[in-house]
C-alpha cells in the first residue's frame, strides 16, 4: 500500500534535509548558540525562500537578527562585513540562542 505525501509534507521533509546537511561542520558555539561552515547551495536557497531562516550580511543585520526572539536560524554570506568574533560577542551578549550558517 502506497501513499503519497502532501506538497505540505513534502516541503517540510525537504527542509529537514536542508538543515541536516547543512549541520555537518561545527565552526564554534557561543552560550548556546551553533556556528556551522556550509557553502551556498539549495539547502540555503531552500530555507531562505521558505522563510525559516535570514540572511544577515552585515553586523547591524546580524545583530538584529539575533535580537528578534522569531529568528532561529540566521545565514552569514561570505561577503558579510561582520567577523566571527563580533558575530560571538553579539550572540553571547543576547542570549537568546541561534543556529547561524556561516558560507565559507
Amino acid at each position: 500500500m502506497s501513499e503519497e505525501l502532501s506538497l505540505e509534507d513534502k516541503d517540510r521533509l525537504l527542509t529537514r534535509i536542508a538543515c541536516a546537511d547543512l549541520m555537518e561542520h561545527i565552526l564554534d558555539s557561543f552560550g548556546g548558540s551553533t556556528i556551522y561552515a556550509v557553502t551556498r547551495g539549495w539547502q540555503i536557497t531552500h530555507l531562505i525562500s521558505r522563510q525559516e531562516m535570514v540572511e544577515a550580511a552585515s553586523a547591524l543585520t546580524f545583530e538584529h537578527a539575533v535580537h528578534d526572539a522569531a529568528i532561529g536560524t540566521i545565514f552569514v554570506p561570505q561577503s558579510a562585513t561582520i567577523t566571527r568574533e563580533i558575530a560571538g560577542r553579539i550572540l553571547l551578549e543576547s542570549g537568546q540562542v541561534k543556529t547561524i550558517f556561516w558560507e565559507v
